[in-house]
């Protein structure tokens, strides 16, 4: 039997860690090609991205240098550093384009109800899967 994937089509965590989600925006907030930044107590700044009618989030921090993705341009699926114009793919977080080599931080998303959550352990709070 194939594994459950959740509507964001990320895997889930075993059963034996439990998670909560974490409401982060509703979908209509997420406007197509312009990333949002989403602040939540006790957990990194966010960055939220809409590509066709596909959710995804990341911790809003370039890997490569100190800048926040959500100040950066998107296009299409990728998101570009406001800092050195490196890129990364949104949906894996993988560097693309130089001078970015190390993948940024993606969180798993899920979708219920038009409201975008973000899943995170539930015995630690402020620590995302």
């Amino acid at each position: 039997m194939p594994p459950f994937l959740p509507p964001s089509g990320l895997p889930t965590l075993s059963a034996a860690v439990p998670t909560r989600l974490i409401k982060l925006c509703r979908t209509a907030e997420v406007p197509h090609g312009r990333p949002i930044t989403v602040i939540h107590a006790g957990l990194p700044r966010i960055v939220v991205f809409r590509v066709d009618e596909k959710f995804f989030a990341a911790v809003d921090r370039c890997s490569h240098g100190n800048a926040r993705l959500s100040d950066g341009a998107q296009s299409q699926g990728l998101i570009y550093c406001p800092l050195h114009g490196g890129a990364f793919d949104i949906a894996t977080g993988r560097a693309v384009a130089p001078p970015c080599r190390t993948p940024i931080k993606t969180l798993p998303v899920v979708v219920q109800a038009e409201c975008i959550y973000v899943e995170t352990v539930a015995t630690s709070p402020g620590s995302i899967i």
